[in-house]
């Protein structure tokens, strides 16, 4: 996954999915440390999905995880009838 190094408040709130008036604390932060707090902010992200994903792991056996991580796959899918046709 490709992540973004956020070099303002207003890129860190798009990044987190927050208002940008929520994150006016950080306005007073230096590009570099705007830069810091968001590689910060991305290992985090990464070690909870990784945790998330071991917690997955363990708590379904490999088959039945293939089955409904193929469930969830098909479901994520677009449909034929809503798909773009290009004709």
């Amino acid at each position: 996954m490709v992540t973004m190094r956020a070099g303002d408040p207003d890129q860190l709130a798009a990044k987190l999915g927050r208002p940008a008036a929520s994150l006016s604390a950080f306005r007073d932060l230096s590009p570099e440390q705007m830069g810091v707090l968001s590689d910060a902010i991305d290992a985090a992200a990464a070690a909870r999905r990784r945790a998330v994903d071991d917690a997955f792991r363990a708590a379904l056996p490999s088959l039945p995880r293939r089955v409904l991580l193929g469930v969830l796959r098909l479901g994520a899918a677009p449909s034929p009838e809503h798909g773009t046709d290009s004709r």
